[in-house]
This record gives C-alpha cells, structure tokens and sequence, in this order.
C-alpha cells in the first residue's frame, strides 16, 4: 500500500515537474555562455559587442547577386537592415584638418578649387531634397572635413556585404524556416544566430535519438539482469524525475539551460543506476562493508560535481549543478522504496580475478606516469571551431566573409592599453609586425610639428578662401558660411572621433585601451599585453583558460576524493588500488589524443571528473567488499550501463557530448576492466 501511494504521488509530482518545464528557457550555443575569468578581457568584448562591432545577433549577407525569398524570410524573422559600416559626417571630421598635409591643404584653398566647390554647391541648390547637402557644405566650406575622411576611411565593406540585425529573442521555428531557405540557395549568408540554431538543433537530436536508444537499451539490461519490473519501473520514473529537476534547478540559477546541457543531463541514468544498484540486495551482506561501499561511491561522485561549481565555465557549472539535483532527486525518490529495493535479490558474478601486489600497483603508475611522459601531454589550445557544431556549409560562409569583413577592419581585432600616447603604442606593435595599421586611423597621425605647419597655412590663407567662398555662394543666393578655428590634434581625439567601423578607443576596468587589427601572420601569443576581442580568437582563449582552470580543479578534486577514500578504508593500499586505474586512463588517452591529434579542451577535462566520479566507485565497491560476487554483479550492471550511456554519447552530433562520451567511455571502461579482473593482494 505505501509503495503505491508513493508511485501515485511520484506520477502526480513527475506531472507537475513536466509542466513547469515549459517555462524553462533554452541558450542554443555553448559559445555564448563562455566569459572569460579576467574580467577586464571580459568588459572589454562586452563593449565591443555592445557597441554593434560583434556579431551577435546578426546576419551577414552579400550584397550581389540579390536573393528576394531569402531578404523575405529574413524579415519574416525579425531582422532588419542595418548598415554594416554607420555613414560618416564629413563635417564631423573637419576639426580634424591639422593631420591633412600642408600641400594638400594647399590644393583646396587654390582659387580653382574654391570655384569649383562653390559650382557644385549651386548645382545642388536646384534639386530638391538638398538641405542636408547644404548644411553639410556650411560646415565645411572648404572641403576639409570630407578631404580627413577620405584619408581615414578604409575601403567600403557596404560594397560586398550587408548586416541585418535582430530586435527580439531567437526563435527557432524561424530560424529553422530560415535556415532551410538558406540551405536551398546558393547565397553567402553567415551570423551568430545561424550556428546556435545548428547548435540547438544537434542538440534536441542528440536528446531525441542517443537518448532515446540508451534509455531503451538501459532498461532492456536491467530486465536481463534483474528480471524484476521494480527495478525497470523505478529507474524509468526515477530518472524522468531527476532530468525535470535538473534543468529546473539549472534555470532557477542561471535563468537559461545551455541545450548541450538537457542533452547530457539525458544520460542520468547512468548515475542513477548506480545508486539504485547499490543500495539492492543488502539484506543479507555484511552491513560495515555494504556501508563503506556505498559511502565511497556516492561520496567520491559528489565530490567530483562539487569541485566542478567553482569552475568559471557557465556550461560545466550548469553541468555540475543538473547532475547534484538530479542524483539528490533520485535519491530522495527512492527512500519511499527502500524496504523492496533492499530485499531484492541480484544474482551474483563470479570473476577468476587475479591478485595484484603492492610493488605492481606501483610499476602499473610509474609506467602509465612514463608513457604519458613520452608521448607527451595534449596542448590544451582550443578552436572553438571544434567545440561546437558547424556544418561544411557554414564554415565555407564563415571564411567567405572573414576575408570581406577584414577589408573593413572588422576582423581578427585586438586590445591593448593605451597608455597617454596610443597611436605611439599601437605603431610600435606595428614596427613588430603584430598589427596592421594600413586601414587605421593611427597610420595618419602627425606630429605636433607636421600639424603646427598645416594650421600655419591655415592661418595664412584659410580666411581669404574663406571669403571667396563666401561670394561665390552670396553670388549664387546661398547662405554664407562662418568662419571657424583649427587647433592641433591630440591622439585621443583622433582615435575617439573616427570611431567607425571600429571604437578604436575604449575604456574598460578603469583602464583606457586602443584597439587594432591583428596582422595576418601575427602570432598573439609573442604579443601578452594584446587581448583578442574578435569572437573567434577571444572565445578560443577563453576556452584554453577555462580548460587550464578545469585541470587544477580536477587535481583539487583527486586530492579530495583521496582523503575522502583513506578516511573511509584507513588503508594506503586499497586507496592505491582505487586510484590505479586513473593512472592507465591517463596514459591510454595520452595516446589516444597523439593518435588522433586532438587538442585537450573544456570537455575532456570535465570526462576527466566524471571519470573519477563514475570509475572509482567499481574499485571502490569491489575492494570494499572484498570482491564479493554480489558486489561484483552490481559493479558490471553499472558499469555497463555507464558504457552504453556515455559510448552512445561518443555518436553525437555536437562536439561537445562527443568529447565527454569518448573520454568517459575510455576512463570508465579501463576502471570496470580492472575492478572485475584484478584484486589488492593482502600483505603479507
């Protein structure tokens, strides 16, 4: 009777948790969730982002040939166009007349050119609609303002490229309209929106299909195994209820769920097993060593997720705080059931394992500590090109239009602190070849000297061009223009006020930085003062600190779990045994990453966790027990569905679940090989 009227109460629950579930809301792209820890880095892409230089929430289109149905849809979808470089106000830079040359000053104020001017201001008198031209031309008569900007301009992006932006939240179903229109053209179309959908999209595939197949094949084995519907039942309801909880605890902290997350916290089940397994068939087993397994196993899991909350990354934060709530609410969903969980019966494993010495142990680490010496650890330089989904098709784009967008200055951008003379700053790191100065504002500068001649000149014959500017225009009926006063340039006011397409001057942390392009053979890393604040190289960067921060917590939770582990058996032996098959982890994915030549990032090193937070409790339980045959079935029953879970993860589509499933797959699978087959030799 109480069992059923926890399962009925667990239903009527499972209905409530599955209702508030529709108010979560979903983050598409892990790229977007990533901040870097330095703060001052962080600000400083934030404003660049803010300041329309970024690309989210934008689209990029080629401007010929035109694609009606693909402008359509694109409107239909909430962008509009917006220009992709702001239109400049030649008047705006006619303060700026000190940096001309004093012989191209020299050509404007001739009288022919005064002549001319004025012409062209009559012509456009006659039109209609020319009062902006007008006001343009009274404040700057002579030219200068539009002579500065021609200088400064770089080459016009609008020529080849169009921006479109988007006002309201990312729809999918848009997006996904959108996409397909896209897919069928042959148009250059790219934007940060386009790779969250395919990131949002894998997402609910990997969901759907890896999912589906382990939850299938999870409960198929547990029916062979255990040919009890308890077991079956529970884990199906338990581990609905715990996915529900997880995503719900996720949004009521960070407001959003990364969907790599509501992937990833689809594999529960193999968390969930385990504590389901283990607390079986007790009834009968020596109660101090049952305890100290189980304590072990759970402890040594929990530890790991708790390391992972101090880790700066939003995704493994997110990660680690779905996988707590989720095995806490399995947990608490099981203690209505424990008086049948406990009495049920498994059927127990005899293994013909071998006992392993002491000084074997120890050759087992310090040879698997040598190969990993050898071969060499994996760099840990990550692209965020491999860590999140992106189709052939879009890297085509992505690379089409890096090399448009670099003409305008909009690519490959780096930060660095300027100082009280940034254009000196910037044009040493151009001497290095570091930066590229050729479509930047610095290129122009003059010194005080250089400018001191020009507004000489200025002085000398600017008030008589002035005046027959003045009659020309009087001749013609037009207004005549004031005269106005030149002043030197400081590098600041040069740098601030041709802010387009880039804020070549910004101010972030309390510190003022100068921004420019990076040159294309430039390598950063020769460079530490210049910060990446372009989306792929910052991201990329961000990754490699994150990565690097996830190892030292990773350590920090070994050092944990080990204290944890020799507080519990009170026995260096048995938590040398435990610890062993982390050792031949570490060196078999050494080899498998020179194989394979991939670089170490965020989510092999949250494998790692998992890794210690899964595997140590086979050689936990195994040596808690004594190898007991019970033990040891409950020990293969989980393992096997822990490699059925994260191996069916190893076919995902995002790179990210792929990473994690390889990784846990490789870790868990020597950790199960070496529990079953392999026992602590008593000393003797």
């Amino acid at each position: 009777m109480r069992s059923r009227l926890a399962t009925l109460a667990s239903i009527v629950v499972l209905g409530g948790l599955a209702w508030l579930s529709r108010f979560v809301v979903l983050d598409q792209d892990p790229i977007h969730a990533l901040e870097s820890p330095n703060p001052v880095h962080a600000e400083l892409f934030q404003r660049v982002s803010q300041a329309g230089q970024g690309f989210e929430r934008r689209l990029f289109l080629a401007r010929k040939p035109s694609y009606p149905s693909l402008e359509a849809m694109m409107r239909r979808s909430g962008y509009k166009e917006v220009p992709l470089v702001p239109a400049i106000a030649l008047a705006d830079f006619a303060h700026l007349a000190a940096l001309l040359d004093a012989k191209e000053v020299q050509a404007l104020l001739a009288p022919e050119a005064i002549e001319e001017r004025a012409q062209s201001v009559s012509d456009f008198a006659a039109l209609p609609g020319s009062e902006a031209i007008l006001e343009a031309i009274g404040s700057d008569p002579l030219g200068l303002g539009a002579a500065v900007a021609k200088k400064l301009a770089p080459p016009s992006a609008d020529a080849s490229v169009r921006a479109f932006a988007r006002d309201g939240p990312f729809d999918f179903a848009a997006m996904h309209a959108l996409h397909e229109a896209f897919e069928r053209s042959t148009a250059h179309l790219v934007g940060s929106d386009l790779f969250a959908y395919e990131n949002e999209r894998a997402a609910r595939s990997d969901i759907a299909i890896i999912g589906s197949v382990t939850t299938v094949l999870n409960l198929l084995l547990f029916w062979f195994v255990t040919r009890r519907w308890l077991f079956v039942g529970l884990l199906t309801l338990g581990s609905a209820i715990s996915y529900l909880v997880s995503q719900l605890a996720v949004f009521a902290v960070f407001g959003g769920v990364q969907a790599v997350v509501l992937a990833y916290a689809s594999t529960f089940l193999s968390f969930n097993n385990e504590t389901l397994v283990h607390l079986s068939d007790g009834a009968h087993a020596n109660q101090k060593a049952r305890r100290l397994g189980l304590l072990s196993a759970i402890g040594t899991t929990y530890i790991g997720f708790l390391a992972l909350l101090f880790a700066h990354s939003t995704v493994i934060r997110q990660m680690a705080i779905a996988s707590l709530a989720g095995m806490l609410a399995f947990l608490l969903f099981l203690l209505p059931f424990l008086g049948p969980i406990v009495s049920a019966k498994l059927p127990p494993l005899k293994v013909r394992g071998k006992s392993i010495s002491t000084m074997r142990m120890v050759t087992l680490v310090i040879v698997s500590c040598t190969t990993i010496a050898i071969v060499g650890i994996p760099s840990i330089e990550t692209d965020i090109r491999g860590f999140r989904v992106e189709s052939s098709r879009l890297a085509k784009e992505a690379a089409f239009f890096d090399a448009r967008l670099a003409r305008a200055s909009l690519a490959d951008l780096v930060a660095t602190p300027a100082g009280t003379a940034p254009i000196d700053i910037l044009r040493t790191f151009a001497d290095q070849g570091a930066v590229d100065l050729s479509h930047h504002p610095a290129r122009l500068w003059r010194s005080r000297e250089a400018q001191e001649e020009t507004l000489a000149l200025l002085r000398r014959e600017g008030g008589g061009a002035l005046e027959r500017m003045a009659s020309a225009l009087e001749a013609a009926g037009l207004h005549a223009p004031q005269a106005r006063t030149f002043q030197a340039v400081e590098q600041v006011e040069l740098l601030k006020t041709f802010s387009t397409p880039i804020r070549w001057f910004l101010a972030a942390a309390g510190t003022n930085f100068v921004v420019a392009p990076l040159a294309r053979e430039a390598v950063i890393s020769h460079w530490p003062s210049l910060i990446p604040i372009s989306p792929r190289r910052y991201f990329g960067g961000v990754l490699t600190v994150l990565s690097q921060e996830m190892l030292v917590l990773f350590a920090l939770g070994m050092a944990a779990m080990a204290i944890y582990l020799l507080a519990l058996h009170r026995s260096l032996l048995r938590v040398g045994y435990v610890f062993t098959p982390l050792f031949l982890f570490g060196a078999s994915f050494a080899l498998y990453a020179r194989v394979s030549g991939i670089a170490l990032n965020l989510m092999h090193v949250m494998g790692f966790s998992l890794v210690i937070g899964l595997a140590l409790d086979y050689t936990s339980i195994a040596a808690s027990s004594g190898h007991s045959p019970k033990e040891l079935s409950k020990v293969a029953l989980t393992g096997a569905s822990t490699l059925i879970t994260f191996g069916a993860l190893s076919f995902a589509q995002s790179p990210v679940l792929k990473d994690l499933g390889i990784t846990v797959t490789l870790g868990c699978g020597i950790a199960l090989l070496f529990a079953l087959f392999f026992r602590p030799k008593a000393p003797e």
